[in-house]
């Protein structure tokens, strides 16, 4: 991983040595609302997802937040609540149900539906 300072690497370190394949990076965000990014890892073969809090190159903390199970899979992570702190949006591409899970750090506070089959997003003109 490499700290940018403009196009400059201002620090550099390696954050995890992934020696299965079966892991990668999935998404990242400020799970712990400290205004650094932390990232979300996971394993395609068992559906684990692990969270990495960050601190510049260094994990502060690490934590299994799921185990995801069929067609379900991390759309995106987006603060629902507005409390500062990325929360997780699911998406079932088999049943086309869409779930978030509200996160306080790597703890899942809440979840809940947020459409699920044959229901209809709003659209916004």
């Amino acid at each position: 991983m490499y700290l940018m300072d403009g196009g400059s690497i201002s620090s550099h370190g390696q954050v995890y040595k992934i020696t299965n394949s079966s892991w990668s990076i999935d998404n990242y965000g400020d799970f712990n609302g400290d205004g650094k990014d932390d990232l979300l890892f996971q394993n395609a073969s068992s559906g684990i997802g692990t969270g990495y809090i960050m601190n510049g190159v260094s994990p502060s903390s690490t934590g299994k937040i799921y185990t995801a199970s069929g067609a379900w899979s991390v759309l995106d992570l987006l603060d629902f609540n507005g409390d500062g702190k990325s929360d997780i949006l699911w998406t079932n591409t088999g049943t086309n149900k869409t779930m978030d899970y509200i996160m306080n750090a790597l703890s899942v506070s809440s979840f809940g539906t947020i459409f699920g089959a044959g229901t209809k997003a709003p659209i916004n003109p």
